[in-house]
């Protein structure tokens, strides 16, 4: 077994499933939640750096940093996961 955690950074659109995500790597020992970045996809960045801080603060984590990226899709700016587009991306 190893002694020192691990340093893991998502890069999250904090939705349901990243959520869930987020807590269990603060719930984990050897795991050490270094920061979080956010993007939108989801929902629009303001709401994904929301969704994060919340489940941090849930999670008793708010010392860990979290860092807005880019509010644009590949797609371009103002799409997300809920946009009508010729083609979707959503994990």
């Amino acid at each position: 077994m190893r002694d020192v955690a691990t340093r893991v950074v998502p890069d999250v659109d904090t939705g349901i499933d990243d959520a869930l995500a987020l807590l269990y790597a603060v719930a984990r020992a050897e795991l050490d939640l270094g920061a979080v970045t956010c993007i939108s996809g989801n929902a629009a960045l303001r709401q994904v750096v929301g969704n994060t801080c919340s489940i941090l603060d849930l999670a008793d984590a708010r010392n860990v940093a979290v860092g807005p990226g880019v509010d644009a899709t590949l797609l371009g700016p103002g799409h997300t996961a809920r946009s009508p587009a010729r083609c979707q991306w959503t994990g």
